[in-house]
């Protein structure tokens, strides 16, 4: 498997060998998907301490908040309580849409793969954040 550098190098180039833009789009997509990848979003609000999350969690939990997913963003004080009952809802779909452990990895731990953390797991900082700063009608602001 190609590391992302790599693909970048031998992949990418190719793209614009055409003179057609939908190369020329789908490299930028590329750079773009590759580069959110690594990216790291760091929530903000004064009212309890900074949350940091790799970009792909995070954006997914911005949508499921109803936000538009883009990085920075801010969601303003009075429209807290609406973006957390938003995210719980949709974590609660993911959790009922998401398959139980089918016992793939052995129960002895014999195995060197870890389960994947679930985003409900990842998203209980940031609902702590959420419910502190509705409580103290803070601001809630993130950036990479």
């Amino acid at each position: 498997m190609l590391n992302d550098n790599s693909f970048v190098q031998q992949v990418a180039p190719k793209l614009t060998t055409a003179a057609a833009p939908k190369t020329c789009v789908l490299k930028s997509a590329i750079y773009v998907i590759l580069a959110e990848a690594h990216v790291l979003v760091t929530f903000k609000t004064n009212a309890y301490s900074d949350i940091t999350m790799f970009g792909d969690s995070a954006v997914t939990l911005l949508k499921l908040m109803g936000q538009s997913g883009n990085v920075p963003g801010a969601i303003m004080a009075p429209d807290i309580a609406g973006a957390l009952e938003t995210l719980r809802s949709g974590l609660a779909r993911l959790d009922a849409n998401t398959p139980v452990d089918d016992g793939s990895l052995p129960a002895d731990g014999s195995s060197d793969e870890k389960p994947p953390v679930a985003l409900s797991t990842r998203a209980g900082p940031l609902i702590e954040l959420l419910e502190a700063a509705q409580a103290s009608q803070e601001n809630v602001l993130w950036d990479q």
